[in-house]
């Protein structure tokens, strides 16, 4: 496969290879007590060693809450230079 005109020939592989130092991984999941409440989970890995740098347990999310758990994973400078998340509603 040719690469179009104007784009870069790198690929996925090549791009993690190359910003692996300055990736995260976050994600949201859900768990359910004893008493079927309904926990939201929030979790961000260093992909390094597979580290967990930051994890967060609410009732109920919302947009403010996940903003501010992000300043919270990252303080000051040490904020990665890319985030990889999937394609949830959150």
């Amino acid at each position: 496969m040719v690469p179009r005109r104007g784009r870069s020939p790198q690929g996925w592989l090549i791009f993690l290879r190359n910003n692996f130092s300055q990736i995260a991984a976050i994600d949201m999941l859900t768990v359910r007590t004893n008493m079927f409440e309904c926990l939201y989970v929030f979790v961000v890995l260093g992909p390094g060693r597979r580290l967990i740098l930051h994890t967060e347990v609410t009732g109920s999310p919302t947009a403010r809450w996940l903003a501010n758990q992000i300043t919270e994973a990252f303080p000051w400078n040490t904020a990665p230079t890319f985030l990889m998340r999937d394609n949830d509603c959150a």
